[in-house]
């Protein structure tokens, strides 16, 4: 299923930063009220999110594909020049459990 639909509403505004950025706030667009601002960085494959709980990065191996295709077809359609998504993302960092399950 596409998810093209998600930016005619007023829940999501999408803005190039840059040829392999792209910025995507959701929230009401229309009041200015932002709960989260999500940065899609094409060249360091990641995700930079701020809320107002503090800030979190994501690699791209950790995000729903389908959403990163769209985010990718997004910032094409904005006029940047991300380069292509790789055939599948692997987990790049193996995280080793630690004792007592902290």
């Amino acid at each position: 299923m596409s998810l093209s639909h998600i930016f005619n509403d007023d829940l999501y505004k999408a803005t190039k930063e840059n040829d392999m950025i792209l910025m995507v706030r959701s929230g009401t667009v229309s009041q200015r009220t932002f709960f989260a601002t999500s940065y899609y960085d094409f060249g360091l494959r990641h995700v930079l999110t701020s809320t107002r709980g503090g800030v979190s990065v994501t690699p791209f191996s950790e995000v729903d594909r389908d959403v990163l295709e769209t985010m990718h077809a997004k910032l094409t359609d904005l006029g940047g020049h991300p380069p292509p998504l790789p055939a599948s993302e692997t987990v790049v960092i193996e995280r080793k459990p630690k004792g007592l399950g902290l």
